[in-house]
């Protein structure tokens, strides 16, 4: 069985690998792991957790930096890093 599958529209996520990430991010969160928060969200291509992650921390400047730097060092596909760099200016201004 397929993780996905592609349909005309986009992308449709297997219902079960959905709770197993939505399961991760609450497990992150529960134990303070924002930055694995991070690196699951944008792994996952997830700006909603993404953002959600950065704004749970107790340390907003820190996280900025950290995605950030990964959005710059990690990511490889042009648009989506440019995604994570506006998301990250909307947090830094609000």
């Amino acid at each position: 069985m397929a993780i996905y599958e592609k349909k005309e529209e986009g992308v449709v996520i297997d219902p079960k690998m959905e709770n197993v990430i939505g399961k991760m991010f609450e497990r992150c969160f529960a134990d303070g792991q924002y930055n694995q928060a991070i690196g699951v969200a944008i792994e996952s291509r997830r700006l909603d957790r993404v953002r959600e992650s950065i704004e749970r921390s107790h340390n907003i400047e820190e996280k900025l930096g950290y995605t950030f730097t990964l959005a710059q060092q990690i990511v490889k596909h042009k648009d989506f890093r440019t995604e994570i760099l506006q998301l990250l200016m909307r947090i830094f201004e609000s």
